[in-house]
């Protein structure tokens, strides 16, 4: 799936679920990654990407 690679090859992604079906991504990253950065990997896989979501990760 060239999206779910294209995120997990973005420095401080920890995992990518990518549901097609949806035509959704849940991506855990480091505070460090922009929400600039995950939409350029998408858009670089050939798809148009927006964040629409974005939470601390579980512990912090």
């Amino acid at each position: 799936m060239a999206v779910k690679r294209s995120l997990s090859g973005v420095e401080g992604v920890k995992e990518v679920d990518v549901s097609l079906k949806e035509k959704k991504a849940w991506v855990t990253v480091d505070e460090s990654v922009t929400e600039e950065v995950l939409e350029k990997a998408v858009e670089e896989s050939g798809f148009k990407g927006k964040v629409i979501q974005r939470e601390p990760a579980a512990g912090s």
